[in-house]
């Protein structure tokens, strides 16, 4: 008879990305690079600024409260603090780009930050397949160029290769991962005022969030 190997199933981290926009020459353009390709999760693919959870995130003081909507949208069937998953995406954007929603504090060699969480609108949220090796459930933010306080030296730049704006339509004729095409989207349709919260589990099922 043959043995089936059983693999432990993968523990599922939350993230954030913030998708930073701009209207450029009568056309709206997103912050996006291309991911190391030494990374070990999504090398080479277009990804926004974002990353992990981590465990201070909770309990970071924010400069300004999120909105009641997308407090609601964030703790949809989670068991995260809404306040912890919008404080990983802008302290994400600021480790990686530099760019400073909020209060930077600076104490010795950490960078702190007091997170505007009142400019992000929540777009999306995604959970990574079961067969992946590394599984995310990622939330996606809109975040208008206007709502950034500051520049400051990036320290985790060595995670992309290219950072830059890029027109959304054009990102849209690029290859991309699932989740990266679903924010894009409905980015789109957030700068419409057309926007509808919607959840991706897996590669294709995708469904509004219901509140």
């Amino acid at each position: 008879m043959a043995l089936v190997a059983m693999t432990k199933p993968q523990p599922i981290r939350a993230a954030s990305s913030v998708l930073v926009w701009r209207q450029f020459h009568g056309q709206a353009e997103v912050l996006c690079g291309k991911r190391n390709p030494n990374m070990a999760f999504a090398g080479g693919q277009i990804v926004f600024p974002g990353g992990r959870l981590e465990r201070g995130d909770a309990q970071t003081k924010s400069a300004t409260a999120l909105s009641p909507k997308t407090r609601k949208l964030l703790a949809y069937e989670s068991r995260h603090s809404p306040e912890g998953l919008a404080q990983a995406g802008l302290r994400e954007l600021m480790e990686e780009t530099g760019l400073v929603v909020g209060q930077h504090l600076a104490q010795g060699s950490d960078m702190r930050l007091r997170g505007d969480f009142a400019c992000l609108d929540f777009l999306s949220r995604a959970i990574t397949p079961p067969r992946n090796t590394r599984r995310y459930d990622a939330r996606f933010f809109a975040l208008p160029i206007d709502a950034v306080t500051d520049r400051i030296t990036a320290v985790e730049h060595h995670e992309f290769v290219a950072l830059d704006y890029r027109p959304i339509s054009e990102l849209l004729e690029d290859k991309l991962m699932p989740p990266t095409r679903l924010a894009l989207l409905q980015l789109a349709d957030h700068l419409k005022g057309q926007l509808v919260p919607k959840m991706l589990k897996g590669p294709k099922n995708i469904f509004p969030i219901d509140l």
